[in-house]
């Protein structure tokens, strides 16, 4: 999505939006509002999470040894935040209630939000940051693709809602996913060859530790 549509900066920025309106709106203090905000978090997060480590692998060129040094510090970035984060919000929702730590969350990804904007001079390299020719292309009068993509990843939050509080059907749901997604993988690596085929068995196995 990000790579022909969106561009990296974007995407990021959007569930940067996304998980922070996600995180305010757990504050309602409700079964309601925790569902559906959680969902929005789940938008949010799948353009988040994947393009910002994306955008530290184009920093660099192919074979650049400070690719590695790069990563290093981008992971250690994260656990330094997970820890202050379980810390911090652990305690504030133990003294003041749980929905108020996911408001402090919500704060710290506006913080990011703003770090991410104001500091973009310092990761310009980067490339495909920009909104791409396709994304800005026109569908219906002045609404491009960006436009529309934004609108549908906010109309997917009432799904995500629909789909969390229904755990029976998220589970088939989530069940019938992995082994599309196992099956595809598979087969691509299997036409690569041997060895291609062997990583995605691995990468399946990987998936499936994960989710279990």
């Amino acid at each position: 999505m990000a790579d022909q549509f969106l561009g990296y900066r974007y995407a990021i920025l959007l569930g940067a939006v996304l998980m922070a309106i996600g995180e305010f709106m757990i504050l309602g203090g409700t079964e309601n509002w925790l569902l559906i905000g959680m969902g929005a978090i789940i938008i949010g997060n799948g353009y988040f999470k994947a393009n910002i480590s994306t955008i530290v692998g184009k920093l660099y060129e192919e074979g650049d040894p400070r690719r590695d040094s790069g990563f290093t510090i981008f992971y250690i970035g994260i656990n330094i935040g997970a820890l202050l984060a379980t810390s911090v919000v652990a305690y504030v929702g133990e003294t003041y209630g749980f929905k108020y730590g996911f408001g402090l969350a919500g704060i710290g990804m506006l913080l990011g939000f703003l770090i991410f904007w104001f500091g973009r001079g310092t990761y310009e390299a980067a490339q495909g940051l920009d909104i791409t020719e396709k994304g800005k292309k026109k569908v219906v009068g002045p609404i491009n693709y960006v436009h529309l993509i934004t609108l549908a990843s906010v109309a997917l939050i009432p799904l995500c809602y629909i789909l969390i509080s229904k755990n029976e059907i998220l589970q088939y749901l989530l069940t019938g996913l992995f082994i599309i997604v196992a099956f595809s993988l598979i087969r691509a690596g299997a036409k690569e060859g041997a060895i291609w085929r062997d990583r995605m068995i691995a990468l399946v196995i990987f998936i499936l530790i994960n989710i279990v």
